[in-house]
């Protein structure tokens, strides 16, 4: 068996988070050999939404596939990106079939083949999707690789748990959790055989309220206001992800957590 290995970047925020993941990623890489990159950017333009411009930043960074979830649909440029073919943005499967782009699919690198997956939780969230749990046996009943990686966009920690422990049955390789931006210090094999963490964090300034003007949410909290958000584009800033290793018949091995500070 070869062994295999795959980066995956958690929430990336803004022009902060852009802008750290070209100084860092580059340095992963050289470092991890990883066979396959993909992150997260439905955050990455201004914290909301993803436009061509942010694409092709993370595209240069060295990023192969890049997940989503509920903020997709917030620019005009989003169904731009999710049904231009040049551009491997995917959006969360579950939604209605109606909706534009993609929620699965395959990446190649030197012979190997990657399946990438993208879903969204219903727990808390503000969409009407359809089944994630559902959604994943029929991904996995079609799948066209080996090696799978879904990355579930959810909020509550129950629910990705349990996804997980579906995927494990499924014989998923990896199953990693967005959207809160908090790490959990969760990371493991799920019956010998899928890498799984809660939440993989956030790539974003670092002395902030999720990616967004401190200040601001104190405020907020404080004063039940409905203030803007404005989001932090400089200061000190994290990039977090993991490392997952596996075979290349789709068990996972290993999964190593990976977290950098830079100044922007």
């Amino acid at each position: 068996m070869k062994e295999v290995k795959i980066i995956f970047i958690g929430d990336i925020v803004g022009r902060a988070g852009r802008k750290a993941l070209a100084q860092i990623l580059p340095l992963w890489i050289k470092k991890y050999s990883p066979d396959f990159v993909v992150a997260n950017g439905e955050n990455a333009s201004h914290g909301i939404g993803i436009t061509s411009k942010a694409v092709e930043e993370l595209k240069t960074a060295g990023v192969m596939a890049i997940t989503t979830g509920n903020h997709i649909w917030s620019r005009k440029e989003d169904t731009g990106v999710l049904t231009n073919s040049v551009m491997p943005v995917l959006r969360p499967a579950n939604f209605p079939e109606p909706c534009p782009g993609v929620g699965v699919m395959v990446v190649e690198n030197n012979g190997l083949f990657l399946t990438v997956a993208n879903l969204q939780g219903r727990v808390s969230m503000p969409q009407a999707v359809e089944d994630p749990f559902r959604a994943l046996q029929k991904i996995m009943a079609e799948k066209k690789s080996a090696l799978v990686l879904v990355d579930f966009h959810a909020e509550t920690t129950s629910e990705k748990m349990a996804l997980g422990w579906l995927g494990a049955s499924l014989g998923v390789t990896a199953i990693v959790g967005t959207h809160t931006h908090i790490p959990t210090n969760d990371a493991r094999i799920l019956e010998n055989k899928t890498a799984y963490i809660t939440d993989v964090g956030m790539t974003g300034p670092l002395n902030s309220v999720l990616g967004v003007d401190k200040k601001i949410i104190m405020e907020k909290f404080l004063t039940s206001r409905p203030l803007a958000h404005e989001i932090i584009e400089s200061g000190p800033t994290e990039v977090a992800a993991v490392l997952i290793t596996a075979t290349d018949d789709g068990v996972a091995c290993g999964i190593q957590i990976l977290n950098e500070t830079v100044e922007i």
